[in-house]
């Protein structure tokens, strides 16, 4: 009985101890996309390239950590949207930036950028945009197939701003 007495003492004083905050957490808090508003961002991606007139874009979400969340293509999306259209949105959430502005950074070669290239994974095309919430990047999107990569770059960046509307949406109101 003294046992776990002891047990259960040494217990609670390790809870109040950490509760203090005199040690850091042993755990990392991310923040990263739920499904169902990664999948209207990809859909308000479509929305958007179609109105430019393009009928063959593939569209991905990830996570914060580049992982495949949703991925949306026309019926008559080629193989190199499909394949493009997540490895821009994984250059993205892995660089923490666009990739219009990642291609900027190694077409100066100034640096040590130069090195990016040679993950496989990496596309240094327009069309990978980081999703922020704030100052925290909770995913990313990727498009190919739109008429140019200028488009691919804009509509990526105008869907990437839905995260904000959906967060508006569901604050309760005042």
């Amino acid at each position: 009985m003294k046992l776990i007495a002891i047990i259960l003492a040494i217990g609670l004083l390790s809870i109040l101890h950490s509760a203090t905050g005199a040690e850091p957490s042993p755990l990392l808090q991310v923040k990263t996309l739920k499904l169902d508003s990664a999948l209207k961002i990809a859909q308000e991606a479509v929305k958007q390239s179609h109105a430019n007139g393009a009928t063959n874009v593939g569209v991905c979400i990830v996570d914060y950590a580049g992982r495949v969340l949703v991925r949306l293509r026309d019926d008559n999306a080629s193989e190199h949207a499909v394949l493009g259209d997540e490895q821009k949105a994984w250059t993205a959430a892995n660089d923490e930036d666009s990739s219009r502005r990642l291609l900027d950074r190694l077409k100066k070669a100034d640096g040590d950028d130069d090195q990016l290239v040679y993950n496989a994974k990496s596309l240094f095309l327009w069309g990978g945009v980081p999703i922020m919430e704030g100052k925290d990047m909770v995913g990313a999107i990727g498009i190919c197939g739109n008429p140019t990569g200028y488009m691919d770059d804009a509509v990526a960046t105008a869907a990437s701003v839905t995260l904000a509307n959906l967060l508006k949406e569901s604050q309760p109101a005042k």
